[in-house]
């Protein structure tokens, strides 16, 4: 009689996301979901108006969509300190409404 290998993969409340033979693709799976939990909590940190499922899709969007969001974000650079630019203030970003 075989014995069978099952790795489970399951979210923060316990449900099963799924079941995988090979190790290695259970380990890119759960850390997917960290990923996608992670970023769940810092958005909610920010005090957005947005409920911990919007919060866990948009995360799981942003984990989906990394390479276009890298994309865009590649040639961004730091805004500079007050010393070096000689600024007043660094500018805030405006919270969509």
């Amino acid at each position: 009689m075989p014995i069978i290998n099952v790795y489970r993969v399951v979210d923060r409340k316990g449900n099963l996301i799924g079941e995988y033979m090979d190790k290695k693709v259970a380990d890119i799976v759960d850390k997917r979901m960290d990923a996608q939990y992670d970023l769940a909590d810092k958005m909610q940190e920010l005090g957005l108006e947005l409920t911990e499922q919007q919060c866990e899709a948009l995360g799981g969007w942003m984990v989906e969509a990394r390479e276009d969001i890298k994309d865009v974000l590649k040639g961004l650079k730091d805004i500079p300190d007050d010393e070096d630019a000689g600024a007043s203030d660094k500018p805030e970003l405006a919270a969509a409404s």
